[in-house]
């Protein structure tokens, strides 16, 4: 007996079907979001933080 065969006979075979559709969805609203073009300028910004020299090791370091 599978698991499938246990959720038809339980009557909620529909809710991983649910589930799935779900997931895929909101994995596609974040990839549209991470990859919006109007969010070009800040993912630039967000890159470079790490090569930026001229910020101060306090600012770097959150003020400790």
């Amino acid at each position: 007996m599978t698991v499938r065969d246990i959720m038809q006979r339980a009557g909620i075979s529909i809710y991983g079907e649910i589930a799935l559709i779900v997931f895929i969805v909101l994995f596609l609203i974040i990839l549209w979001r991470v990859y919006a073009p109007s969010r070009r300028a800040e993912m630039q910004h967000m890159a470079e933080l790490p090569l930026d020299d001229d910020a101060e090791p306090s600012q770097r370091s959150g003020g400790n």
